[in-house]
């Protein structure tokens, strides 16, 4: 009598579902559109300053730009991708590359004066420094009087 493996059905279903899974995932990542990175980025603020970390992995300084304009800061970059020669037939492409574009408005508070970009380990890191909003000042409003002649 011969003895066969049994697997459950659910367990096949699995290894299907995972293996379709995957190819799905390589699929997408190679039909995007090179323009679809958009890095993660956190955003939050302190009593004295705004600040905003993007992860910037393998860009240069030189790749990144930052700017304010009309209250809204801008972070642009791009990623190259790195040509590998050689006689490798078969490979796994995951990594995204592209240019991006963000931008956020920034509140009132903002000084635009004072904003300092740095970059370390592939994070950058913009930090905006806050300024006293003047307080409301009152306008009186005054009626022209009618000049004798």
């Amino acid at each position: 009598m011969r003895v066969l493996d049994y697997l459950p059905v659910s367990t096949l279903v699995n290894t299907l579902q995972r293996d379709l899974q995957e190819e799905f995932n390589t699929l997408s990542r190679t039909k995007r559109n090179p323009t679809d990175w958009i890095p993660l980025m956190d955003i939050f603020e302190e009593d004295d300053r705004i600040v905003i970390s993007a992860d910037l992995p393998g860009l240069d300084t030189n790749d990144i730009e930052v700017y304010v304009d009309n209250g809204r800061l801008t972070i642009k970059g791009e990623r190259t991708s790195e040509h590998r020669s050689g006689d490798k037939k078969n490979g796994r492409f995951e990594r995204t590359y592209g240019s991006f574009a963000r931008s956020f408005d920034l509140p009132d508070t903002a000084n635009i004066d004072n904003v300092t970009a740095s970059s370390k380990n592939g994070v950058l890191e913009i930090v905006v420094k806050k300024q006293e909003l003047t307080p409301m000042k009152r306008i009186t409003v005054h009626t022209d009087k009618p000049t004798k002649e």
